[in-house]
């Protein structure tokens, strides 16, 4: 990763002054039994869309490490996250809510899990 950019990033990230958007994208390319090869894609926006900072590294990591990394960011970050399963293009459904979101919203993982938007929200906000 180049170190010029991931910095510029992670300081943009963690400051946000801007209200900026992240979005990331993490492809698994090929999983063994301890090793794991990925994609991982960042983009930062500016609020109207236009792209500030891309980057793109191809890795391979442990993946009992790489487990726990992503594990301890999910349940200890201040953010409300989630996690979907894509079923197919257009077709989710939800899979984990963090701490965060669970205390923001007074939805529970097990309350959500394998329901659609459009179950969870309705049509319209769905």
């Amino acid at each position: 990763m180049n170190n010029e950019y991931s910095s510029a990033l992670f300081e943009e990230i963690f400051n946000n002054r801007n209200n900026n958007i992240l979005l990331s994208d993490v492809n698994i390319k090929n999983k063994t039994d301890k090793k794991v090869d990925v994609d991982l894609k960042l983009k930062l926006l500016n609020k109207t869309g236009e792209l500030l900072i891309m980057i793109q590294e191809v890795a391979t990591a442990d993946l009992d490490e790489v487990y726990q990394k992503y594990k301890t960011i999910f349940n200890t970050t201040n953010d409300a996250l989630f996690l979907i399963n894509v079923i197919k293009e257009n077709d989710l459904i939800y899979d984990l809510l963090n701490p965060t979101h669970e205390r923001l919203t007074g939805l529970k993982t097990k309350q959500v899990k394998g329901k659609t938007p459009q179950e969870l929200l309705g049509e319209e906000m769905g």
